[in-house]
């Protein structure tokens, strides 16, 4: 397997696994049904997507009486990456409190959710996070044409790399 990566050569004794590998879950959000009430469930847009946190004065509100599976509510530690539209996808977000209610996104967002047992989160969103990362994905994984290119899960998960030494030690690189 090549030696290089985005951010450059890659270390000595480090090796590839797929982004998939150390994380619990990669996927979308559901289509909501929106309500003009506050008193819905919040849901996560790709605009409340800024500046690598969750700008909460964009947030609109889901249908309480609308069923959501429970995976796609945001936890401490994920990484929401936007999946859809040109100048937008690859902007992501690091969720470092609790909301303060129960809160889901969109599905025109990525949750990668890490396995803290085996990677960081911040150290992982901070590389997602990056101008390179970014790029890459609008640029090389995102697929369409004329502002309509979406970032598929599968491709997330696949083309990003994780690399780690025999200490365990973890460096996401491409």
């Amino acid at each position: 397997m090549e030696n290089k990566t985005l951010f450059g050569e890659l270390p000595l004794g480090w090796k590839h696994v797929a982004l998939s590998d150390v994380t619990t879950f990669i996927s979308r959000g559901r289509q909501p049904k929106y309500i003009a009430s506050v008193e819905g469930i919040p849901v996560i847009n790709q605009k409340m997507i800024r500046n690598l946190t969750i700008d909460y004065r964009y947030v609109k509100y889901n249908d309480a009486k609308k069923n959501i599976n429970k995976s796609v509510f945001i936890k401490i530690g994920d990484t929401l990456v936007n999946s859809t539209g040109v100048g937008t996808v690859g902007r992501s977000a690091y969720i470092s409190i609790d909301p303060m209610r129960p809160t889901f996104v969109d599905s025109h967002v990525t949750i990668v959710r890490p396995d803290t047992a085996i990677v960081d989160p911040k150290f992982m969103s901070v590389v997602l996070s990056s101008d390179v990362y970014s790029n890459y994905m609008g640029s090389t994984l995102a697929q369409g044409s004329t502002g309509q290119v979406e970032l598929s899960r599968q491709k997330l998960s696949l083309n990003f790399q994780v690399k780690c030494n025999d200490d365990n030690e973890f460096l996401i690189v491409v």
